[in-house]
């Protein structure tokens, strides 16, 4: 991103009263981490106040900045102004919720109701704000597609699966390219007598770590749980449905590094992906797929065009189907070999990049 480019997002996304409140009411230091962090400090170092947002929003369509950009501006106009009306209960959802919160408040659906200025419109919102949780994030993402395709009329979109595309079938897809795996950092070497499932994601009901561990439960076997879990929802999440039933069987080994992460997969009998929501991919498939370990996966999101059942993994239509022993022998009975070749033929880097060199060409010469 250029100099006036980050000038300008951070100038709309957070306006001077915003990065003023946040600065002195919410401590950002202790919950923002990471890309949010960078994203704040920029906010800070563009001098919001230097810039008149009527005139930004006016320069948008005369400008050269990249539509993704501009579509954000947008966004972020609206959604500064929104938590503006909405500080003390902002600020308490903040606190209570974490830095996942603020972030949430920004990117998610908040453009209409702000457009519209209603009071039913600002009451919805100002729920969405409170129940975030249950914002869907296709709905935030489509919305945010929707402004891009807005603004720049031209724009056409790379989807990472099929689901990705199934509520809105009438975006300008102009091809479909899964994400890929640095296969040099993932060794094909299934260690020997591996008797435990292993779980991989984060803390929240969407991912399932509840699910894994009940499965755990009921066929008496050994469940290692390694998941983020920093967030306050995936704290409480934690606290409620995993903590109480640890024991010497069901082991939280915490958020894993790579070599560790790689270690648990070789080492498991299968890796349980019992999700509950439409990923539009699920990286944590190819990476088990990559050490050889099977995947026994719920039929959600894209899973049916990573996994080919009873071939390089097991699919269930519910996840209690992974508590009958069939459904384990048939995981046990999966060639490890044939697995990793699956991952090596459809998700390797080479794969990827020739699939994006092929979209923009087409692009390119259809112009």
């Amino acid at each position: 991103m250029s100099e006036v480019e980050r000038r300008l997002l951070g100038a709309c996304m957070l306006h001077p009263a915003l990065v003023e409140r946040v600065a002195a009411e919410l401590r950002p230091d202790d919950f923002l981490l990471g890309s949010h962090r960078a994203i704040y400090e920029a906010m800070l170092a563009a001098r919001p106040s230097d810039f008149d947002q009527a005139t930004l929003l006016a320069r948008l369509k005369d400008s050269d900045i990249e539509p993704g950009v501009a579509a954000q501006t947008v966004l972020g106009i609206e959604a500064a102004d929104f938590i503006l009306t909405a500080w003390p209960e902002y600020v308490a959802n903040v606190q209570r919720e974490g830095g996942w919160a603020l972030t949430q408040a920004v990117a998610n659906r908040l453009t209409e109701a702000v457009r519209e200025r209603s009071d039913e419109k600002r009451d919805k919102a100002l729920a969405m704000l409170h129940e975030s949780r249950q914002v869907g994030w296709q709905e935030s993402m489509d919305s945010l597609y929707e402004d891009v395709i807005a603004l720049a009329p031209r724009s056409q979109l790379i989807s990472i699966s099929m689901n990705q595309r199934k509520p809105k079938p009438d975006f300008p897809w102009i091809a479909n390219c899964p994400n890929a795996l640095d296969l040099s950092v993932y060794p094909f070497r299934r260690k020997p007598g591996g008797e435990y499932l292993v779980f991989l994601g984060r803390m929240s009901p969407d991912k399932g770590a509840h699910r894994a561990l009940a499965v755990a439960l009921e066929t008496e076997l050994p469940l290692k749980i390694a998941a983020k879990c920093r967030e306050p929802l995936e704290i409480r999440y934690f606290d409620e449905f995993i903590r109480p039933h640890l024991n010497d069987s069901i082991e939280y080994v915490g958020e894993v590094g790579h070599a560790d992460k790689v270690e648990l997969l070789m080492g498991a009998r299968a890796l349980l992906h019992p999700i509950d929501w439409e990923e539009p991919f699920g990286l944590v498939a190819i990476e088990a797929m990559a050490c050889g370990t099977p995947v026994i996966a719920t039929r959600r999101g894209a899973v049916p065009e990573i996994i080919e059942h009873g071939r390089t993994g097991i699919i269930v239509d519910q996840y209690r189907e992974m508590e009958d022993q069939a459904t384990l022998a048939q995981a046990d009975s999966l060639d490890p070999a044939v697995i990793r070749q699956e991952v090596e033929d459809r998700f390797s880097p080479q794969r990827m990049v020739a699939d994006y060199v092929a979209a923009y060409e087409a692009t390119i010469a259809a112009t």
